[in-house]
């Protein structure tokens, strides 16, 4: 024990942080394979490579796996990234980011390189932490909702575990993407799924019942992302952060969900090889067809810098419920549809591209 205390004294006079009050004091090691198969053979493949890809993400940017980090520590990490958006100085940020940087350990070389410099350092790297975390959230709350049925004796497949249906997308279905798709962005449809995640699902048509919306007011419309945010993504949902309404710099429309009515434009933000926004390199990305809920945008034609303060709040002043930014005055090459609530958004389809 003498020989514990004399090493614990040396970590702590070195600047370690004593964080064993985050972590859990039993852990109980479930493999994916603890669940129930998947009995459509397209479907397993397709969910074996989305947790492919939010693991490698894991074990790229992280010292320890999701099977060592306790929602302790995921709520700290949380709340470390909701106060960068309350302050205003770099040193401020790069504080806060070094204390965000110890709480679920990283695997840096040069802890430098991560921390901001300019403004727009500060930008990008929040939304980084931020897609990190979620990647990490998303394996924590499936690790915690399995081990839960796990010691209830319950063997269930990790789809149903996280209230999630997929399917192959019939003959019908694949016929009216490639129609929406257009002929820009057809040859690029490797496969497509049906998804259905009941849990949002069931907020959205609360919602679309709360606001008398109708189903002329749904929109399917198009969200990208890259490879290794899609597993949490289809468990989650969407998610706005942090909750509360903030500026987010760099944000067009602020502190909203971001949709497009073109394929392309949301292929941009995919990890597919020569994606514009993202800088893409894989030779498999994926894209997303939503069901938005909205019946009053409000049109933007010009943007103006107030339009980036853009909150559920004051956008409910202007007596909508969404912003359709347009492309016809030269604003923008894409139109956009922005949300900003949660609710109003739901999966309906996932395209894999190649």
């Amino acid at each position: 024990m003498a020989a514990w205390d004399k090493i614990y004294k040396d970590k702590i006079t070195k600047g370690y942080v004593d964080q064993s009050d985050l972590h859990d004091c039993v852990v109980t090691v479930l493999s994916e394979s603890n669940y129930a198969p998947i009995a459509d053979q397209l479907v397993a493949e397709l969910v074996d490579a989305l947790l492919a890809y939010s693991d490698n993400a894991i074990k790229k940017n992280y010292i320890v796996s999701s099977k060592d980090v306790t929602q302790a520590m995921i709520d700290l990490a949380r709340e470390k990234i909701d106060q960068l958006y309350s302050v205003t100085s770099l040193s401020e940020v790069n504080a806060i980011l070094s204390q965000l940087f110890t709480i679920i350990p990283r695997k840096m070389e040069n802890v430098e390189d991560y921390l901001a410099h300019t403004e727009m350092d500060a930008a990008e790297i929040i939304t980084r932490e931020e897609a990190l975390l979620d990647i990490m959230t998303g394996k924590v709350n499936q690790k915690t909702r399995h081990e839960n049925k796990y010691q209830d004796g319950i063997s269930n497949t990790i789809l149903e575990e996280n209230n999630l249906k997929i399917r192959p997308c019939t003959m019908d279905e694949i016929r009216h993407i490639k129609k929406y798709l257009g002929k820009e962005s057809e040859n690029k449809l490797k496969s497509a799924f049906y998804v259905k995640n009941e849990v949002t699902e069931a907020h959205f048509y609360d919602y679309c019942s709360k606001n008398q919306i109708t189903e002329k007011d749904i929109h399917y419309l198009y969200h990208g992302s890259r490879n290794e945010n899609w597993w949490n993504i289809l468990i989650q949902g969407l998610s706005l952060r942090p909750k509360k309404s903030v500026v987010r710099t760099g944000a067009m429309f602020g502190h909203g969900l971001y949709f497009a009515l073109r394929a392309k434009k949301s292929i941009g933000y995919s990890s597919l090889k020569g994606s514009y926004w993202s800088g893409g390199t894989s030779l498999t990305g994926f894209l997303a067809v939503y069901k938005v809920a909205y019946k009053n945008p409000f049109n933007v034609y010009r943007h103006t810098p107030e339009y980036k303060l853009f909150t559920k709040e004051n956008v409910h002043r202007l007596g909508a419920d969404a912003i359709f930014a347009s492309k016809d005055q030269g604003m923008l090459v894409n139109d956009e549809v922005v949300v900003y609530d949660d609710k109003q958004a739901t999966i309906r389809y996932l395209i894999e591209l190649a």
